[in-house]
């Protein structure tokens, strides 16, 4: 178990499961460039954050290659520059040339704050869990060669990771944590919901066992803006809903159908 207190905590991957999980443990401060993104390895990440997010999400690199229904409906565009993917940003059916400037300006901002916040914090923790059908298993030589590299990229910064490895075979209410190095820690535990086939659903109650004694500092400020902002979604999600289904969008208004359009 880590017993450490940071100025900042952050996810890198491998998809928005481990953001959701540090946001409902109230582990992360502010949104991260990585939270809501899809693909690319963990090295390639590293290397994105190595380049200062350096042709993240240009516009001639973007190619929409689907779309998603659930949690939100959503047009996927997928970036061959560096293998992200985009699947929470831009809405179902909407001109890509009105939303691009918008969600650019929204990562711009998101890379901003999180470079300036490693720079200037003195203890920060990355976080990366796997997803349960990963096909992309990272040796801890592999992922302290990659820590080693962020550290040197940041000398004033401590920089911790925390890996979470997904194993089928632990029970739910157990898991394990070892520290491989003084800045490389490797956790284990079943980090899926056993009753749903959605990878992406995370199992916050087993992921929380590994994630024990870890707190992020905050400024009451930010404590504040944080509860503010939970109230707000949590308030908008009773009274409104949009969703997706069957190729129809409709709108719900305190749980009454009220709008639909295919």
């Amino acid at each position: 178990m880590i017993n450490k207190r940071y100025d900042c905590i952050f996810s890198i991957g491998e998809a928005c499961l481990c953001a959701g999980i540090l946001a409902k443990l109230e582990l992360r401060n502010f949104s991260s460039p990585f939270d809501w993104i899809y693909g690319a390895t963990l090295e390639e990440r590293v290397q994105i954050l190595l380049n200062d997010f350096s042709d993240f999400i240009n516009k001639e690199d973007l190619e929409k290659v689907g779309q998603r229904d659930m949690p939100e409906p959503c047009d996927i565009y997928h970036n061959h520059r560096n293998n992200i993917t985009f699947n929470h940003d831009f809405p179902l059916g909407g001109d890509f040339n009105l939303t691009y400037p918008k969600i650019k300006a929204k990562y711009d901002h998101r890379i901003k704050k999180l470079l300036s916040t490693i720079k200037a914090a003195k203890q920060v923790l990355i976080v990366y869990m796997e997803l349960p059908k990963t096909t992309h298993k990272i040796s801890p030589q592999t992922l302290q060669e990659q820590l080693n590299l962020l550290n040197n990229k940041f000398p004033d910064t401590q920089i911790d990771m925390l890996y979470i490895a997904h194993n089928e075979n632990m029970p739910d209410g157990i898991s394990k944590c070892e520290q491989i190095s003084p800045n490389l820690f490797i956790g284990e535990c079943f980090n899926s919901r056993r009753d749903s086939e959605n990878d992406y659903s995370g199992n916050r109650q087993n992921a929380k066992l590994v994630l024990k004694g870890i707190s992020c500092k905050k400024k009451i400020t930010e404590w504040i803006l944080f509860k503010l902002k939970k109230l707000i979604h949590k308030t908008i999600k009773i009274f409104y809903t949009k969703k997706l289904k069957h190729g129809e969008i409709y709108i719900r208004l305190l749980g009454i159908k009220i709008k639909c359009q295919k």
